[in-house]
């Protein structure tokens, strides 16, 4: 399937409800790729749900490991991270391996791996005949990354074009060296092997909020794509939705989490808008009683259905509806996995309408 685009989004709850909202021309034009990066058990029922869904609506996407933080339980599975993925979703009502079990999603195989989690992919294959990803980081030296995907390719029993490549630009804070880099690694390895997909991959939505200026901000992953293409034409536009592109540390436990400002970020052509609002608080940086977050976001849901980015690219997707209902009072969105679904289901739709890149 060719796909116009791909998204990372990240195994978290707002994220994973934009997923089980798609609609199935959604899933059918825009590729998926959701980085695990928590485990728990309500996540891994919200990921199995959006998986499920996916795979009804024709899609069977990515699924990466990479980013699973070293102290995460999930580092400490026999079988590698993505073993508890796997038994949740081909095992029986028994707990045995069902017969007619297919995994719904394809593994992507980070680059710098050791021997004993890569035998582990190798199983994988051999148990599934999956197709793969492979993620490539920016900052991987041209010369490196041949002989490392020769020894995958190997090890995997897979030839290159069962293999979709993700070259990870990651957080694009103006660095003049990504552009060369991306496009060195693309036009070298495109060259070189025939992948089933080459796919470049930004983000641009910066780790903290508290110092950005609401308005009109630029999307800088469209620019990235856009220089690369003019030495390896055939590579893909990917992004990481509306999300910063790193997890970030996991919580503390017994800590409490500051409750986050409503805000939005919503994609227009080539363009995103922010959209915020500030909530009153005390000096222990606490919301004040009576200040309503839901009510907050109304007011960033009416500014943004105002701008020229809704009235121009406003779609028929879940987030939109979600966000006419929030503007005129008849739904309420008071937390951030909320507003990051809304935000989310929007990218995907306006990404499968392909308007940016068929006007590139």
């Amino acid at each position: 399937m060719a796909y116009s685009a791909t998204v990372v989004v990240r195994s978290k709850t707002g994220e994973l409800a934009a997923l089980r909202e798609l609609a199935p021309e959604e899933a059918r034009a825009v590729r998926i790729c959701v980085d695990l990066v928590s485990d728990g058990p309500d996540l891994m029922k919200g990921l199995t749900a959006a998986l499920e869904h996916l795979k009804r609506n024709g899609q069977k996407p990515l699924l990466d490991v990479t980013k699973v933080h070293s102290s995460s339980r999930l580092r400490d599975q026999p079988g590698g991270p993505l073993d508890p993925v796997v038994r949740n979703m081909t095992e029986g009502p028994n707990g045995q391996l069902a017969l007619d079990a297919e995994l719904p999603f394809s593994p992507v195989v980070p680059l710098r791996i050791g021997d004993r989690e890569l035998r582990g992919y190798a199983m994988l294959r051999e148990a599934y005949d999956c197709t793969f990803g492979l993620r490539v980081p920016v900052t991987c030296p041209v010369g490196e990354a041949p002989e490392r995907i020769e020894r995958h390719l190997a090890a995997l029993r897979i030839s290159a074009d069962a293999v979709e490549l993700l070259i990870d630009a990651g957080f694009l804070a103006g660095s003049a060296t990504v552009v060369r880099d991306c496009g060195r690694l693309a036009t070298e390895l495109g060259t070189r092997y025939r992948f089933g997909s080459i796919t470049v991959v930004g983000g641009s939505i910066p780790p903290k909020r508290g110092e950005l200026a609401p308005g009109v901000l630029a999307r800088p992953e469209f620019e990235l794509w856009q220089q690369v293409r003019t030495g390896a034409p055939a590579v893909r536009y990917g992004d990481y939705g509306v999300v910063h592109p790193e997890a970030g540390q996991p919580d503390e436990p017994n800590k409490p989490r500051t409750r986050p400002n409503p805000y939005l970020f919503y994609t227009g052509r080539r363009r995103t808008r922010f959209a915020y609002r500030a909530m009153l608080r005390d000096d222990k940086r606490r919301p004040l009683p009576g200040e309503d977050p839901g009510a907050y976001f109304r007011e960033v849901a009416q500014e943004t259905v105002a701008s020229e980015e809704y009235q121009r690219c406003a779609t028929g997707a879940w987030g939109d509806r979600r966000l006419r209902d929030c503007s005129n009072g008849d739904a309420v969105a008071a937390n951030s996995p909320d507003w990051i679904a809304i935000g989310t289901s929007h990218h995907i739709a306006h990404l499968a309408a392909r308007g940016d890149l068929e006007a590139a």
